[in-house]
């Protein structure tokens, strides 16, 4: 099993439930990247296919930049680093709420 793999178990992200994740964006190619910081707030267990686990991870960021769908590079102190697929998928007067479906194959599958 790949790292990036194993970096996408459900349990890694359930023990990383209420931290940051930082990702970084560049609004123009030749304009300097800068740091956007979103929490993990929620996880939701999905029903999967047998050895399969599939989830969704909602996460809180700020008002402004507001990030399209897209795939970012994601950072986080104790999981590293991955690339994702993120979609918004609403806001509140906090910030932007953005979801990343996770299914993917178990060791025992």
């Amino acid at each position: 099993m790949g790292l990036v793999s194993g970096q996408l178990k459900k349990s890694g992200f359930e023990a990383a439930c209420r931290s940051a994740f930082s990702i970084s964006i560049s609004a123009q190619p030749d304009k300097d990247a800068i740091g956007v910081e979103l929490t993990l707030r929620e996880l939701q267990s999905r029903t999967a296919p047998a050895g399969y686990e599939q989830y969704s991870l909602i996460f809180q960021g700020p008002l402004q930049p507001a990030l399209p769908q897209a795939i970012y590079r994601f950072s986080h102190e104790c999981l590293g680093e991955m690339d994702l697929f993120m979609v918004p998928i609403g806001s509140n007067a906090q910030g932007i709420q953005y979801e990343v479906c996770v299914l993917r194959l178990t060791e025992n599958g």
